[in-house]
């Protein structure tokens, strides 16, 4: 039993019920069927089936409505035009508004059934590589986030221990109480901006995506930084 929705739109009940019949059901698909655009189309938008069968009375040749129409959605699904007479012009206007491929009227059944079936196939597999491919750059962006923020707070604590060695000299040389106060004020702010990416890690609980000058990109921290800084200079 396979696990792909196929959606058939097409006026023709003697070519709905062949592919119902004789190509679909044996290969065990879950069917979906409407008989006008406008129906189909809710039903794309709402199931995105794996595949949708759209017979040429209902594509809108040769302005193609439906291709367009679905092009211009957040639906990805593949279109396979079922088609008696269109020519080599309107099939490769239907290539060019994003038909996937097209199955020639009458269909024999182990052309319909392969194409079908192939055209199935790569969908998962195109869906699987781009989820893959989602995974990676998630794993990516969280890593090169992590790596920014290490920087910071390294950056934070190279300083902080210059100003305390600074301090411990100043100490040992017997310096005035101004200039031990200066570096002690630059310790804290150090350790605020310390502080300041700590909780920006605690903070990152929703997780949204972006890139910092053509970089690759990494977590949004944006936005938790400013307001960390905010904070700090309400304290101060």
């Amino acid at each position: 039993m396979n696990d792909g929705v196929v959606l058939i739109i097409d006026t023709d009940e003697d070519i709905c019920r062949f592919f119902e019949e004789k190509v679909l059901t044996p290969l065990g698909y879950k069917i979906l069927s409407a008989n006008n655009q406008k129906q189909g189309l809710e039903i794309a938008l709402l199931n995105s089936p794996d595949l949708i069968l759209l017979g040429e009375s209902l594509a809108g040749m040769p302005e193609l409505k439906f291709l367009s129409v679905l092009a211009q959605s957040a639906n990805n699904s593949p279109v396979v035009l079922l088609t008696t007479t269109a020519s080599k012009d309107d099939l490769l206007a239907a290539f060019r508004r994003g038909m996937s491929d097209f199955i020639a009227l009458p269909a024999r059944f182990d052309i319909a059934r392969e194409t079908i079936k192939r055209m199935i196939d790569d969908g998962n597999a195109r869906n699987q590589r781009e989820e893959s491919d989602h995974r990676l750059l998630r794993v990516e962006a969280v890593q090169i986030t992590m790596i920014t923020l290490s920087h910071y707070i390294n950056n934070y604590l190279t300083a902080l221990d210059g100003n305390l060695t600074l301090l411990a000299e100043y100490i040992q040389q017997g310096k005035g109480i101004t200039s031990l106060v200066e570096i002690v004020e630059h310790s804290q702010i150090n350790l605020s901006c310390i502080k300041m990416v700590l909780q920006i890690l605690l903070n990152t609980t929703s997780v949204s995506f972006t890139k910092y000058d053509d970089s690759t990109q990494m977590i949004d921290i944006h936005d938790e930084m400013i307001n960390e800084l905010k904070r700090i200079e309400k304290k101060g």
